[in-house]
Order: structure tokens, then C-alpha cells, then sequence
């Protein structure tokens, strides 16, 4: 009886614990609003900042965010250019970030880093997450006014894939020395969704492995409160010049700087003119899918969500299934017991029966 008690305990524990571990794994999600409490960071992004929709401008230095607004009624992402004061938002698709010899940086010992596809001391180009003098710092705010005033909820930013040669890594540095935390890679061929919390401002370390044209595709989605949900998808344009080995300050180490680059077209901090060449060619590619497809991208991640939801239900409904064989086992015990009580009592003497008293001498004279 110990042992079929023992047995279901352990059952029921290890359902209880799978479920638990399950449930934790899915609804999980990964963060990047960890580095708030950074002072570089703090910055009031206004409704009435100016829109120009028209320049073509090259990025080569100075502090850029995407985030979202409300473009004619429409949820929109768009870049805050505040590489030159005062800020001014402009669409994606007229913007080039322009990396020079500036931003190679070479990767530290150990295997922290190998998620960027490169080995300990190789040079990789690389945006850091802490602004150095040059090089453009690109990040993400969810600080204007759409949405910290209509969204219900966390916004969702969704890497959709890279189209360019060699492997493109995004990732958070917490803390200094702290172990990298990987948000984007594009060796997974499936959309992979970060969460962020309204009017938070975030700065992480872009990094690429070769030189070229890069194109980036992003999305940013979230629900108002009214409950219609929004989204929009653009493609970042990033022309990676190769002039040599440059910085070696390690992929998170660089010094910050908090003087401006060029911006806004001028020349980056190596005093070298950028490459027209390689900067026209970033401006008009065009995003072809070539690797992974948006649209496959989107159904795998709901696919993924699907399949994680009926391992939810089928632990569940395992679980349910243990408990009602518990409840049966339990019952078959109790019943069990009640018999073995019912035998033992049924062979004691009855009760209605007087036990002798007396000298059995004396009753066999009788008897005689």
C-alpha cells in the first residue's frame, strides 16, 4: 500500500513539475528594456518633433532610435534622428547607416561571443551599445506619445531576417562585464520577437561579420487600448565599408563618447570621405527575401506558438488523467482497507456472548 501511495505521489510531482517548467518556457518573454536606469539613456521624446519625409540622409555617426507613431492615423515605424539637433523623425527607407574602419572591433578570448559566427580575435563591424565617437548609435525607444498614451500592453519588436553576406548578431550587455544576452541572430530562420515596455529607451550591440550591404528587416506591433491591433515592417539599410582592422576595443568595451558623429551626411570621424559607391548601392537594394521569407517567418512563429500551447493542453490533460487515477487508486485503497477492517472485526468473539467466569473444575462435577 506504501508503494502504490509512493508511486502516485511521484507521478503527480513530476506532472505538476513538468507543467510548471513547460508553462514557464512559453509564456516567457525576452526582454530588452534592462538598461533603463542608464543616465545616457534618459531623453524626452516629444509629439510635435518634426517629420521630413523627403531627405535621403547618411547615418554616420551620432544617436538614432526606431520606434513607432502615428503617420496620417497610421501605426508606423519610423527612425528619431537625433544625430543633429533638434531630433527629426524620418522613414527608413530614405536613411543609410554608413560604417567605416570605426566600427571593427575585435572579438575578446573566450566563448562568449561565438553566437556572432566568429572566433576570438577576429574583427567583426560592429554598432555598440554605448555610444563611440564615429559611429552611428543606433536603438530603439518606445517613448512617443502614440504609444505611451494608446497602446494596452508591451510592444513587441520582431527581427524578420538579413539579406547580406555573413552573419548579423543583435544582443544586450548587461552590465560591465556582464555576460551577453543574444536578442537576434540571423542563422535562426525564424522571426525571433523581443518584448518592450512603453516609454523605455534601449541601446544594443549591432554586429556584423563581413563588410557589404546589409539589409535588416524589423517589425513593430502592439495592441491599443481599444483593442485594434497594429504593426508595421521596414527594412534598415547598413553600408559597411572594409578599410582595414580599426578599433580593437572588444565587441561592448568601446569608450562612450557623448560628442555627435557627422550625421546626417557628413564625414565620419576618420576624416575619410564615406563610399558614394557602396552608399548608393545600400539605397537601392531591395529587400528580395532571399533566405527567410516574412511571410514564412510569421506563420512559423504562430506555428511555434501553436505547438507550444498544445504541449501546454497535453500536459495538461496528462495531468488531469493522473489525477483521476490517483482518485480511482485512492479509492481502491480505501476500499481495500475497509475489508481487511470488516475480516479482523468478524473473527473477534461476539460481543453479545459473556466470557466465562468461574472455576471449569466445578462445572464438570456438575455435569457428573
Amino acid at each position: 500500500m506504501k508503494n502504490i501511495r509512493a508511486f502516485v505521489t511521484t507521478l503527480l510531482v513530476g506532472a505538476l513539475v513538468s507543467l510548471w517548467t513547460t508553462g514557464v518556457a512559453v509564456a516567457l518573454p525576452i526582454r530588452a528594456d534592462d538598461d533603463v536606469a542608464d543616465p545616457s539613456l534618459q531623453q524626452v521624446v516629444k509629439d510635435d518633433e518634426s517629420f521630413d519625409k523627403t531627405s535621403d540622409v547618411v547615418i554616420t555617426g551620432g544617436h538614432v532610435d526606431i520606434g513607432a507613431k502615428m503617420r496620417d492615423g497610421k501605426w508606423t515605424l519610423l527612425a528619431r534622428d537625433d544625430s543633429q539637433y533638434p531630433p527629426t523623425w524620418r522613414p527608413l527607407d530614405k536613411m543609410v547607416f554608413y560604417l567605416d574602419e570605426t566600427s571593427v572591433q575585435q572579438l575578446p578570448n573566450g566563448n562568449d561571443y561565438s553566437f556572432t559566427g566568429a572566433k576570438p580575435g577576429d574583427n567583426v563591424y560592429a554598432i555598440p551599445q554605448t555610444e563611440v565617437h564615429g559611429v552611428p548609435w543606433l536603438g530603439w525607444s518606445t517613448q512617443a506619445p502614440a504609444i505611451v498614451q494608446h497602446i494596452d500592453g508591451q510592444v513587441k519588436l520582431t527581427f524578420e531576417g538579413h539579406q547580406g553576406k555573413g552573419i548579423f548578431t543583435n544582443f544586450l550587455q548587461e552590465g560591465m562585464g556582464g555576460a551577453p544576452k543574444l536578442l537576434w541572430t540571423s542563422t535562426d530562420k525564424h522571426a525571433q520577437t523581443i518584448h518592450v515596455d512603453p516609454n523605455t529607451h534601449t541601446h544594443t550591440n549591432w554586429v556584423f561579420t563581413r563588410p557589404g550591404i546589409h539589409l535588416v528587416r524589423i517589425s513593430i506591433s502592439a495592441t491599443l487600448k481599444d483593442g485594434t491591433a497594429v504593426t508595421d515592417s521596414q527594412v534598415l539599410r547598413f553600408a559597411i565599408a572594409d578599410n582595414g582592422n580599426g578599433n580593437k576595443e572588444g565587441v561592448a568595451g568601446g569608450a562612450a563618447d557623448s560628442s555627435k558623429g557627422a550625421g546626417g551626411g557628413g564625414e565620419p570621424a576618420t576624416g575619410k570621405k564615406p563610399n558614394d559607391d557602396l552608399i548608393g548601392k545600400a539605397r537601392s537594394a531591395t529587400w528580395k527575401q532571399e533566405g527567410p521569407d516574412v511571410s514564412a517567418l510569421a506563420r512559423s512563429e504562430e506555428a511555434t506558438q501553436s505547438r507550444s500551447a498544445a504541449i501546454v493542453w497535453w500536459i495538461g490533460g496528462a495531468l488531469a488523467v493522473l489525477l483521476i487515477v490517483a482518485m480511482v487508486l485512492g479509492w481502491l485503497v480505501h476500499r481495500r482497507s475497509q475489508r481487511i477492517q470488516h475480516n479482523v472485526l468478524c473473527s473477534l468473539p461476539n460481543s453479545n456472548e459473556q466470557p466465562f467466569k468461574g472455576d471449569i473444575n466445578k462445572v464438570e462435577e456438575t455435569s457428573q
